[in-house]
């Protein structure tokens, strides 16, 4: 959650002011590159400065040639990108996967596409471009906050509307957070008003990163007070399913509130791995063919609410994997498995197919979320109170013994 913002780009590392010689660069949009028959000439340096939310994605076609320092390479179109600062010193340079460089053979007439980052550039440097007739693009620009609130607000006041029929299934549903809807790589933040029974626009502000249609995500949103959001692309309110799963992100913003951080302070998996990503990217064995049995014995007994055969299980496993991998597994059991649980029984209540998505073989991340939301039914079935004290009941599916 909080380490997925972690993931920068090159650009977010940039904070630049959005000026070009002097001039506010405020042409920016969605920059759609049809495509470009390319010529052998060279292309003066073109210079930017400033970042901000343009996403560059098309196709083009290149001939044999040989690559042009210092500015658009022609022959594969591949671009070569810098940043200058108020005296056009370079601070920064960047340029697309598979450059081709000078004394590589080219292959003709090969044809790709491809995807420039974030950047603001001005409107004289896209004339720069077309004078030259390399490529021919066309600017969209942004929607604006009032074109996003006409477009979305009936799907974000519809949230009001579910949480009244599935409340009743977990005190945690009384609580909302902010709903922030990515569009052209741009935050759009909708949060409760003052009457706490509206959705309504509160800023703008650009992503860390390019982000994708169909992101579903939770994470405190450092852009609007570190607060926990709920991160959706528009599509999630096209469906039923699209409200069960924001509310899945809800959870981990009741986790994220009440006690991760603190648990994650007193684990070796969080505090050395050294990858702010770790919780996407840990490299656990899930292909240990010692795991895989025990695992497999593990969601067995579950099935069978065979509490003798979980006991077993749990104690193997903490016998066999290293401490760290066991701190993993824990957690993902934890974190997604009690949004899974909750987002099931939502699925329930809404007349939907529960998600069950995880529990085949081979083995990965999204297993955990099966194990962890059988495990925690079969523990609060035993013990009430751990529905809502989620700290114990990460100690109990820990330790299984309460802290």
């Amino acid at each position: 959650m909080k380490s997925r913002l972690c993931l920068i780009t090159l650009l977010s590392l940039l904070v630049l002011p959005p000026r070009v010689a002097g001039k506010e660069a405020n042409i920016y949009g969605k920059i759609e590159v049809i495509e470009s028959k390319l010529e052998k000439k060279k292309i003066p340096h073109l210079w930017a400065q400033g970042v901000g939310n343009v996403e560059i994605t098309g196709k083009a076609k290149y001939i044999p040639g040989r690559d042009t320092a210092r500015s658009f390479d022609e022959m594969t179109m591949n671009f070569k990108f810098e940043l200058l600062d108020n005296k056009r010193n370079i601070i920064k340079t960047f340029e697309l996967p598979g450059v081709c460089r000078e004394g590589e053979k080219l292959v003709p007439k090969r044809t790709f596409s491809f995807v420039i980052m974030n950047c603001m550039l001005p409107k004289g440097l896209w004339e720069k471009v077309n004078s030259h007739k390399i490529l021919n693009a066309t600017v969209k620009p942004i929607a604006t906050p009032e074109e996003i609130k006409e477009k979305y607000n009936e799907g974000l006041q519809k949230i009001f509307e579910i949480q009244r029929k599935i409340k009743s299934i977990h005190t945690f549903l009384e609580n909302l957070f902010p709903v922030v809807i990515v569009e052209e790589n741009t935050f759009f933040i909708f949060d409760l008003d003052s009457s706490g029974n509206e959705y309504s626009f509160v800023k703008k502000a650009p992503t860390p990163m390019p982000i994708p249609k169909g992101v579903r995500a939770a994470f405190p949103l450092p852009s609007y007070e570190g607060k926990p959001c709920c991160i959706v692309s528009g599509d999630v309110f096209e469906s039923l399913e699209g409200y069960a799963v924001i509310f899945h992100e809800f959870m981990h913003c009741n986790q994220f509130l009440i006690c991760e951080e603190k648990l994650k302070s007193n684990m070796e998996v969080a505090k050395e791995s050294g990858d702010p990503s770790w919780e996407l990217n840990y490299p656990f064995p899930y292909e240990d063919s010692t795991f895989t049995k025990i695992y497999s014995n593990f969601l067995k007994s579950l099935e069978q609410d065979d509490s003798k055969g979980i006991n077993r299980c749990r104690e193997k496993l903490k016998e066999t994997l290293k401490k760290k991998d066991f701190e993993y597994m824990v957690w993902q059991e934890w974190k997604e498995g009690f949004a899974r649980l909750i987002e099931n029984r939502i699925r329930r209540k809404l007349g939907l197919e529960e998600n069950h998505y995880g529990k085949e073989k081979p083995y990965n991340r999204i297993t955990f979320y099966v194990g962890g939301s059988k495990f925690i039914s079969f523990l609060t079935k035993q013990n009430p109170e751990l529905r809502v004290d989620i700290e114990n009941l990460f100690y109990k599916m820990f330790e299984n013994e309460d802290k």
